[in-house]
């Protein structure tokens, strides 16, 4: 079902919710299949909105966690470490919390301000040190964030549902990648924010912003940011069929480039005939090796490029924040981004970044050139 009509909300009776809506569209799309194609495959990419901006839930489910967060995030962020050391998830140490709010979109505080609702503050302030009413506002925030969550994690279980009814669970392969990072922003985005509205409701339009964001735990800084906790994002591959080493964890660095190639491999290869024969070299790269065992990627290096820029290269990466100098890290041991390395290293710190301003320069090189042609 490849009709390109965008949903068309319908606010009237009260009850539309985006999450919901998506996944009651992605049901017509699977049930369409199954009446007309249904000895064939099937693809369905589904991208929710949620949780990203704007902070809006359904009531039902925002008052489940009413009073999960009115700890606050320092406590949260400390319970969530304590979890991740004893599971073995990542190695390293607890990152430093997020600093005071970052203006990186070269606005001016008098224009934040105006964005802004009034409860907010600039300031990453220790929970103890908010205001009794900032720690409300704060926690419903929170709330609504966990809510949005809950919901997605509901409809998911919807589609799960169908593919058990229709005797296509075992046999259809499910990868669930989510955002980069927590967002520490709390701009608006325009006018749309009612200042003094209640969290979650439409007449608001809030963010989660960077306390709460500190609790991403254990990684560095926030989504946008090139450090670990803005560009990496938790994966899972599910397929019964296919994938015989269940509920194990997979530590080579994959990225989203690979998961074309990984859908192509399994669902036949490549058309190469659709492919010109001007495109460069596809930096995708097949993962299907990595459902079997932790497999090593064959890879040059991955590049970033956001707020600040950054490298990979094996388990070495070199990260720098806007007009801030290079930073270098081993990954292998410091996840976490806590042990700078470029004093003790300063040969492979200049080997990398001189291969970052390289292939910098050539990926500018290459926009620029395509913006220029005509036809853009």
């Amino acid at each position: 079902m490849l009709d390109d009509k965008p949903l068309s909300p319908d606010f009237s009776d009260g009850k539309y919710y985006e999450t919901i809506a998506q996944v009651d569209y992605a049901l017509e799309f699977l049930n369409e299949h199954e009446q007309a194609h249904a000895e064939k495959p099937f693809f369905l990419y589904l991208a929710f909105i949620a949780p990203h901006f704007p902070l809006h839930a359904l009531p039902q489910d925002i008052a489940k966690y009413k009073d999960t967060y009115t700890v606050g995030w320092d406590e949260i962020r400390e319970a969530r470490w304590d979890r991740i050391k004893k599971l073995g998830f990542v190695d390293g140490e607890l990152s430093e919390r997020m600093p005071d709010f970052r203006n990186e979109w070269g606005l001016s505080k008098k224009k934040l301000k105006q964005m802004i609702d009034p409860r907010e503050t600039f300031e990453n302030k220790m929970w103890v040190d908010l205001t009794p009413e900032e720690q409300v506002f704060r926690a419903q925030k929170m709330a609504v964030h966990a809510a949005m969550v809950d919901r997605m994690g509901q409809e998911i279980g919807r589609l799960v549902q169908w593919l058990k009814d229709n005797e296509k669970y075992e046999d259809t392969l499910i990868m669930f990648v989510s955002d980069n990072g927590a967002s520490s922003e709390f701009i608006n985005r325009g006018d749309r924010h009612t200042q003094g509205s209640v969290p979650g409701s439409k007449e608001s339009y809030l963010c989660l912003g960077p306390g709460w964001a500190c609790t991403a735990t254990p990684m560095r800084y926030s989504k946008a940011y090139t450090f670990e906790g803005g560009i990496a994002a938790p994966f899972i591959a599910h397929w019964p069929a296919g994938i015989k080493d269940e509920n194990s964890i997979r530590t080579t660095p994959a990225h989203l480039l690979d998961i074309l190639p990984t859908v192509a491999n399994l669902s036949g290869g490549l058309k190469l005939d659709l492919i010109p024969p001007t495109a460069p070299p596809f930096p995708g790269r097949d993962l299907t090796d990595s459902f079997v065992f932790d497999a090593p990627i064959d890879r040059d290096f991955l590049v970033f490029s956001h707020i600040g820029d950054a490298l990979r290269v094996g388990d070495w990466k070199l990260v720098r924040l806007p007009k801030g100098g290079w930073e270098l890290y081993k990954m292998d041991g410091d996840r976490t981004e806590t042990n700078n390395l470029a004093a003790e290293y300063p040969e492979k710190l200049q080997h990398m970044s001189q291969l970052f301003e390289k292939t910098n320069a050539a990926y500018r090189a290459k926009a620029l050139a395509e913006t220029a042609k005509p036809n853009n």
